[in-house]
């Protein structure tokens, strides 16, 4: 039995990296990269930072960071559907709050590693209003490769921190 539920949890972690990787995606595709955007202050913000990157601008270091009260609201907005499955399928609220708060601990940390990687790919050493959490060397490689790439060709790798999304759709290098 106990095999049984480490299988489960497992799986678990598998799909909800999938769904957070696709969550990731979206933000940055649709949000960011859309002129049209839903939130047009972040999509303001990221040309810019593309602008800087690409050299037409001064750096000014605009959006490289989601400041700690955007933790919140993207943990709150990509839990409505978990929480919705849950309660279609009947499981107990106990598994349902735990689910929560491994969510909300799960965006935290990505935002916080997003943060750090953000902030160091681009050498800016500002102190802004936000967590950074220091990620292994090989895994920052990882992700700042996959960022450069972004930058050379924004329509490809829209994933930031979790990666994988995009190969699952064909979107990346």
């Amino acid at each position: 039995m106990h095999n049984y539920i480490m299988y489960i949890f497992i799986l678990f972690l598998v799909i909800w990296y999938i769904y957070i990787s696709m969550y990731d995606w979206i933000i940055h595709k649709y949000i960011m990269h859309n002129d049209n955007s839903p939130i047009l202050s972040w999509r303001i913000n990221h040309r810019i930072h593309h602008k800087e990157i690409e050299g037409t601008i001064k750096n000014n270091d605009t959006a490289l960071i989601f400041y700690n009260k955007f933790i919140f609201i993207i943990a709150t907005i990509t839990v409505i559907p978990i929480i919705a499955i849950f309660i279609y399928f009947k499981i107990k609220i106990l598994y349902i709050i735990l689910l929560i708060l491994f969510h909300y601990i799960g965006i935290f940390l990505g935002i916080c590693i997003h943060n750090y990687t953000h902030t160091k790919h681009h050498n800016c050493d500002k102190i802004f209003d936000c967590t950074k959490i220091p990620i292994p060397t090989f895994i920052y490689n990882i992700i700042s490769d996959h960022h450069e790439n972004h930058h050379k060709n924004p329509k490809k790798n829209f994933c930031v921190v979790f990666l994988g999304f995009d190969k699952l759709i064909g979107t990346n290098y």
